[in-house]
């Protein structure tokens, strides 16, 4: 009986890479090739984020190894990762919300916030046109310091009519008499040589405005805001508060409102 030449088989190599290490014909079934090791490197990290636990993930990494994966517990894991990452997704959308809100309650409070500046600035505009006298505006000043900021003492300090020298024309505190202040040089004050707002976390620092600085008996917070008017100096405003504490930016911009509008008033009322 004829024997047949064993006829090669041509069928295409489902691993075509690796196809040189097959030299039999009839080899025996190879075992399915599980994922490569990048692929388990990240199952395992997911596994790890989405059961929150270190100890888990590495009782995985031992067991997984580097060999390939069993399919019972490659499911378990990819579960485990599926669910891990819809949690995660979950708490960034809750955090993105969260932060969206604050976000928006902080603009709200802001458009408040400014609402309520710009009716107080448009207030005082109103009543210091009414005045006659730099004693009338002084008066209006006064009341507006106490108005907006009640907790705060404040200081006016005035270039003198007769010599170039700031005198005190006006306190918050009620226990002081501002007729027994002595004037002094307005060079003395850092707000009103450099004609810009200064703010002081604390004034214990050697850096500390000389004029301020002499007229506190312990350190504190403060915002010095000069009052100008054509180039000229015409005083600054000392408003005190609790050491470290910094004013808020609605402080300031409400008593450089309150000083910018008083210098044009008192400005108006000298020049009468």
């Amino acid at each position: 009986m004829a024997t047949r030449a064993a006829t090669p088989d041509t069928r295409p190599d489902d691993d075509a890479d690796v196809a040189f290490l097959d030299t039999e014909t009839d080899r025996a079934p190879r075992p399915p090739r599980g994922p490569s090791l990048q692929a388990r490197r990240n199952i395992r990290g997911a596994a790890v984020a989405s059961v929150g636990s270190f100890a888990i993930g590495g009782l995985l990494g031992r067991v997984l190894g580097d060999g390939p994966l069993h399919p019972t517990l490659q499911a378990l894991v990819t579960t485990l990762a599926v669910v891990g990452m819809a949690t995660l997704h979950q708490r960034h959308g809750e955090r993105r919300q969260a932060a969206l809100g604050r976000a928006l309650a902080d603009a709200r409070a802001e458009g408040r916030r400014d609402g309520a500046i710009a009716a107080f600035a448009a207030d005082l505009e109103r009543t210091l046109e009414m005045t006659e006298s730099e004693l009338d505006v002084l008066d209006i000043v006064h009341d507006a310091f106490e108005r907006a900021h009640p907790d705060r003492p404040i200081e006016l300090h005035l270039v003198d009519h007769e010599r170039p020298v700031l005198r005190l024309a006006i306190s918050t505190v009620a226990d002081h008499d501002p007729i027994d202040d002595e004037g002094v040089d307005p060079t003395d004050s850092v707000a009103a040589r450099t004609g810009r707002t200064v703010v002081y976390e604390t004034t214990a620092g050697t850096d500390v405005c000389p004029h301020l600085r002499s007229r506190l008996a312990e350190p504190c917070s403060a915002v010095c805001v000069p009052l100008t008017a054509a180039g000229a100096i015409l005083g600054v405003v000392y408003a005190l508060g609790p050491v470290d504490s910094a004013p808020s930016e609605a402080t300031v911009r409400t008593l450089e409102i309150i000083a910018r509008k008083a210098s044009a008033h008192l400005a108006l009322a000298r020049a009468l």
